[in-house]
């Protein structure tokens, strides 16, 4: 196991050229340091790639990881170990900034709850932004469960008919408002 001292001197050389501050030195023993997060954070600085881990710890306020983090570490390292990296900068970690509400009630229910979270991960992959929003911000949580939970790894294939479908909805505002997402709020999560 990696020790915290190790750890430090894994990042130094990243963190030191990518940020000129000390967020990642300030933040980064304290979530490590804290009984119900540790586990998780040494799961992800195994995984991630520094660079990767130095943003999100520089640019994501520390009571906003600390929410995520607190998701189960097999869930948490399932979703963000497939992100793709031309998504890490534009779609996740603008994720991760959403108000603290909606981590809160919204993005960590459903990752503690889903059976498959990286189903979540396609879509983060697939679809732009605004759309993964308009998806997690119209519907329940528990619809969301159940749509993943329904889900197969070929239905969030880049090309799938669900991706696609929701990529040209998100094009059409009522589309979305007026169709798709009580289509989502009315199912019976069941």
């Amino acid at each position: 196991m990696l020790c915290h001292k190790s750890v430090l001197e894994l990042f130094w050389a990243t963190s030191s050229k990518t940020y000129s501050g000390n967020t990642f030195f300030r933040v980064l023993p304290s979530l490590l340091n804290s009984q119900e997060l540790h586990d998780s954070v040494v799961a992800l600085l195994l995984m991630l790639d520094a660079a990767r881990i130095v943003e999100v710890i520089n640019r994501v306020p520390v009571h906003k990881l600390e929410l995520v983090l607190a998701v189960p570490r097999d869930k948490l390292v399932a979703t963000l170990s497939g992100v793709q990296d031309d998504k890490f900068s534009v779609t996740l970690v603008p994720l991760l900034l959403e108000p603290e509400v909606f981590l809160a009630e919204v993005l960590v229910p459903v990752l503690k709850q889903c059976e498959h979270p990286e189903l979540l991960t396609a879509f983060v992959n697939n679809l732009e932004l605004p759309t993964l929003l308009l998806l997690l911000r119209g519907a329940h949580c528990q619809q969301l469960v159940a749509l993943l939970d329904a889900l197969e790894y070929q239905d969030v294939a880049p090309s799938s008919t669900v991706i696609v479908l929701l990529q040209e909805a998100s094009m059409d505002s009522d589309f979305v408002s007026k169709k798709l997402l009580p289509l989502l709020q009315q199912a019976d999560p069941q």
